[in-house]
This record gives structure tokens, sequence and C-alpha cells, in this order.
């Protein structure tokens, strides 16, 4: 897969993040994805601060 377009959100899931429709913070410095089907994901922690540097939070 291609990383451009995946990112690990968690140990489970990961995310195309072209169906990222938006990102909030959660508790504990995380981040939460809402993607455009409704579906919300929690970032965990350690990739929290992989997602910021991708997306330029």
């Amino acid at each position: 897969m291609d990383p451009a377009l995946f990112f690990r959100a968690n140990r489970n899931t990961l995310v195309n993040l072209r169906a990222v429709k938006s990102v909030e913070l959660a508790v504990g410095d995380g981040y939460e994805l809402e993607l455009k089907d409704g579906s919300r994901i929690e970032v965990s922690r350690r990739q929290s601060r992989e997602l910021r540097e991708r997306l330029s939070l």
C-alpha cells in the first residue's frame, strides 16, 4: 500500500487519508478522525505525532 495514501491510526486500523473528512483533538494529546462515511477512528498517542507531521497540524 502506498504510504502517501494510507496511515496507521492505531494497532488495528489503517486509514485511507483521502477518506478523512475531519480531524479533531481528543483527550490526552491524541486525535480522532471522522471519515466521509461517518465512522470515527481514534488515533493512538504514538501515531498522533506522525499524523501531525503528515498533515501539517
